[in-house]
């Protein structure tokens, strides 16, 4: 699969009626970039070029509930009328990373301000995380949310915790709404799903930080 084949199905839903509403827009782009990412190959000049998810060791999350989202945030995650996760990716299990990229769907016209959404699914999983069994000898979970809006415009935002707190990074929307646009926006957005995972993920002067931080999240989270 490379762009073209992507606007070839995106020109095929833009005759769907329903596309003008910003649900369906949002759900088209949320599609294209998890397909993108999933199967846009790089030239390594290899036989069998890999995508960009196999180079950066991520495959894609079957079930983000309860795998990435404990049910108990259920209520919290699923049931808003106008946000959602679409698609979730995690580092293979044998690199013991909890490195996560998220991709959410905000049915909103575009807006540069930080949405609670974006900022409980990125607590959400790190909490689910932390609080399992796969990661007991990590005390940082770097999360990544692809956030989708409206009128074809994304944006990334990057989530951990230092022992500083909670530091949360962003950049500014991306359009999607041309071919031209489209083909600088993907390139701008496979850069960043596909960096290198890095970060200290084990550092013991996080703990007492984070510990305070989890109890403030858990309430904030009770909370909704």
């Amino acid at each position: 699969m490379n762009l073209e084949d992507i606007m070839t199905l995106r020109g095929l839903r833009k005759t769907n009626p329903k596309y003008q509403y910003l649900s369906k827009q949002t759900q088209a782009l949320g599609f294209e970039i998890g397909v993108a990412f999933r199967f846009l190959k790089r030239d390594e000049g290899r036989r069998k070029d890999r995508s960009l998810a196999s180079i950066t060791n991520y495959y894609q999350v079957g079930n983000i509930s309860p795998t990435i989202i404990a049910e108990e945030y259920d209520p919290v995650v699923w049931q808003s009328l106008w946000w959602h996760p679409e698609a979730a990716f995690c580092q293979r299990t044998s690199l013991n990373s909890p490195h996560t990229i998220i991709v959410l769907h905000l049915t909103v016209e575009p807006d540069d301000r930080l949405f609670q959404a974006e900022v409980l699914t990125a607590l959400t999983i790190m909490l689910t995380l932390l609080e399992g069994d796969k990661f007991e000898h990590h005390n940082t979970v770097p999360v990544m949310v692809v956030s989708v809006m409206g009128r074809m415009q994304a944006r990334v935002l990057q989530f951990h915790y230092s022992h500083e707190g909670l530091v949360i990074t962003k950049t500014r929307l991306m359009s999607f709404a041309t071919m031209e646009s489209t083909t600088i926006g993907l390139g701008v957005m496979m850069g960043l799903m596909s960096s290198k995972a890095i970060g200290n993920t084990t550092d013991p002067s996080n703990i007492l930080k984070l510990l305070r931080s989890v109890s403030y999240t858990r309430l904030l989270i009770s909370l909704q």
